[in-house]
């Protein structure tokens, strides 16, 4: 959650299940930081993909979501369908510049 605060990234592939600080915690710390990081766009990861479960992802504040094992390719379509959202004029997030 620090990087992602101090530092510039286009979007954040946040495991759900991860010791100490879990994915929706880390996901709440991004989204309430006085920053203009917490619009990053995050796209989640995870095994548990039953029930309500991207329900309350989306309501905690992840973008998008992919099951584990992650395809390649949709991998790719949620980056872009990211990457889409944050160029879209209006949406109040320049798009991300190209690193050097």
């Amino acid at each position: 959650v620090e990087a992602i605060i101090s530092d510039s990234f286009d979007l954040v592939l946040m495991d759900i299940t991860m010791p100490g600080l879990d994915g929706l915690g880390a996901t709440a710390q991004i989204r309430t930081a006085a920053s203009d990081k917490s619009t990053v766009p995050i796209i989640a990861c995870s095994a548990h993909v039953g029930g309500d479960v991207q329900a309350r992802y989306r309501s905690a504040g992840i973008d998008d979501f992919l099951p584990k094992p992650v395809d390649p390719s949709e991998l790719q379509s949620a980056i872009d369908r990211a990457v889409n959202r944050v160029a879209q004029p209006g949406s109040g997030t320049p798009p991300p510049q190209p690193r050097a």
